[in-house]
């Protein structure tokens, strides 16, 4: 339910208000082996995706770079907690993305 909240941005800036910026930099700077843990992982994941690469305003971006989220990203996008080959891969995806976004910008 919460990730196909966070697919509408009308639920999303609500969700962002309320702290999932936060519990999603949370969730994947904490992450642990275990029961269902990957399965969460690649929710939090999803989510992160979202949120950093369809930011709905100024106030989400700012929120997502004070909490630290694309450096949680990368810390998964390197396998530093043995995050499972799927999710490393969709981290990288997320990573990639960013970038061709910062060097659009910076060509555009």
């Amino acid at each position: 339910p919460l990730y196909n909240l966070s697919l509408s941005s009308q639920h999303r800036a609500v969700l962002v208000e309320h702290g999932l910026v936060e519990l999603i930099t949370d969730l994947l700077n904490g992450w642990k082996e275990g029961h269902q843990a990957e399965s969460t992982l690649a929710l939090a994941l999803a989510i992160a995706r979202q949120l950093l690469l369809a930011p709905d305003g100024d106030q989400q971006r700012d929120r997502v770079e004070a909490c630290g989220l694309v450096e949680a990203v990368q810390g998964a996008a390197e396998g530093v907690r043995s995050e499972p080959e799927g999710c490393v891969e969709e981290a990288r995806s997320i990573v990639a993305g960013l970038r061709q976004r910062h060097e659009a910008v910076w060509m555009g």
